[in-house]
């Protein structure tokens, strides 16, 4: 099975919004450093966020 990532985003012709599910301790470096560095942990499961469409359902 192919690894399947998704871009959560509104955008118009002059804005782009994106979806971001992590807080600004995991987030600011992770924009700083291009990817994803401590405390950021793939053995956290609580890091992934369902979106906010999906609690509707």
């Amino acid at each position: 099975m192919k690894n399947q990532q998704q871009i959560r985003a509104n955008f118009d012709r002059n804005t782009i919004t994106v979806y971001q599910a992590y807080n600004e301790q995991i987030a600011i470096p992770a924009i700083k450093n291009n990817h994803f560095v401590a405390p950021f942990s793939l053995t956290r499961m609580t890091w992934i966020k369902p979106s906010f469409l999906w609690l509707m359902a």
